[in-house]
């Protein structure tokens, strides 16, 4: 079989990566282009960084997506997918023809870019993993001495109908969703009505909460325009007029992801964020999403402890129902 490679600066790559990801089951929202732009800032604002990701093709179907980079640091050769880990997908259809060849090529690719840059570190986490079966990328790592660490996540499945998710709310939840829709007037943001306004509210929003600017405006103007590429959208609530929470959400064709949220600190006794995100789990849902992700969840392992406010996020998320998943990370 004869195998093509399609890199991320050729046109076609975004098209294929959407196609292996409708393929899928579960895909990290954040990797798409403007996504990577967002995490290049993020992380590397000031660093070179070099965009090594590729397609494997077999007869014009995508079959193997990898994202991945290669950053400097003093003597670290360090390969991830933009500050985040690597991340590996295969198509999932059935019946893929040529992809035990595919996963040879990509195998000797992967290997000769380790050669090629003199890599020393590495970081990668199986994203499109939820069942506990590792990728082909997870195994070879681990077989090259990777440590592996175990991330927790908590999804809701989208295929449930919307009354089965509801009556999986704990009673909390369900009464700070009706509280919400009481006093708070919600407004929904996509790209046809999103102006740079509403990420400034955002981004203002969170300045007050954390006490300083945690990172860069043009990180946020880049948000912006995720949002304008359909990508994500914002959700906002107003009580009596006046803003008082924000939140930021990532999406593909498979997963939306609670990415970014912000509320005024004066009325944080009031259940300000079940109703967003309620919301936004009823827009996933109508937008044929297969989950809504509320994130990653903190637990104690042998080199962390973990906080009492960590263990109150986990139970906030948690209060929302879905399931508890383990993906792994490789360092």
């Amino acid at each position: 079989n004869f195998m093509e490679i399609v890199t991320s600066n050729n046109d076609r790559f975004w098209t294929y990566w959407a196609e292996i990801t409708k393929t899928v089951d579960f895909q990290h929202p954040a990797y798409s282009e403007v996504g990577l732009k967002f995490y290049k800032e993020y992380f590397f604002s000031d660093k070179a960084i070099l965009d090594q990701s590729f397609i494997v093709i077999n007869e014009n179907v995508p079959l193997i997506g990898v994202i991945l980079s290669i950053t400097h640091d003093d003597s670290q050769v360090k390969l991830s997918g933009f500050g985040r880990g690597i991340n590996y997908m295969e198509n999932n259809e059935p019946h893929c023809v040529g992809m035990k060849s595919a996963r040879k090529f990509f195998k000797k690719q992967f290997n000769s870019l380790i050669d090629e840059h003199k890599v020393n570190s590495i970081f990668f986490r199986d994203y499109t993993s939820t069942l506990g079966n590792l990728s082909i990328l997870a195994r070879h790592l681990l077989d090259m001495g990777a440590e592996a660490q175990i991330i927790f996540m908590q999804l809701i499945d989208l295929n449930n109908s919307l009354e089965d998710i509801h009556s999986d709310l704990a009673k909390s939840c369900r009464h700070g969703i009706n509280w919400g829709r009481k006093n708070i007037e919600i407004s929904h943001f996509d790209s046809s009505t999103i102006t740079m306004e509403q990420v400034e509210n955002l981004r203002q929003m969170h300045i007050q909460e954390a006490g300083r600017e945690t990172r860069t405006k043009k990180s946020w103007e880049i948000m912006y325009d995720m949002i304008i590429n359909n990508v994500a959208f914002i959700i906002e609530g107003r009580i009596e007029g006046s803003l008082v929470t924000s939140s930021l959400f990532y999406l593909n064709s498979r997963v939306c992801l609670y990415a970014v949220s912000a509320s005024s600190r004066s009325l944080f006794d009031k259940p300000l964020g079940h109703i967003i995100l309620w919301e936004a789990i009823t827009q996933a849902k109508s937008l044929g999403c297969n989950y809504f992700d509320l994130g990653d969840l903190s637990y104690s392992s042998p080199n962390n402890t973990v906080s009492k406010k960590e263990m109150n996020i986990n139970r906030y998320k948690k209060n929302f129902g879905g399931e508890t998943k383990i993906q792994l990370s490789l360092d």
